[in-house]
């Protein structure tokens, strides 16, 4: 694994996996998919081109994920305050 993944928010990697895929020219290519119960979506238009991609992906949507978990439970000013 690269010194440029990230694992700052390992918690939300229940919600995005990584899995081989086929791609012509890259044995090693990897989707990455948001899954949340019985719905599951497909993250960029193609593969990514090795694991340590999809890896740091996965990395990045997880911080963001967290991030709208964050503002979500965090209490919003009404516009007329």
């Amino acid at each position: 694994m690269s010194e440029q993944v990230t694992r700052r928010n390992p918690e939300m990697e229940r919600y995005v996996t990584i899995q081989p895929v086929v791609m012509e020219g890259f044995p090693d290519a990897h989707n990455v998919y948001l899954t949340a119960t019985n719905q599951r979506f497909h993250i960029g238009g193609f593969g990514c081109e090795t694991k340590e991609d999809a890896e740091w992906m996965r990395d990045m949507l997880c911080i963001a994920l967290a991030k709208i978990v964050a503002d979500f439970s965090t209490p919003q000013e009404s516009a007329s305050d």
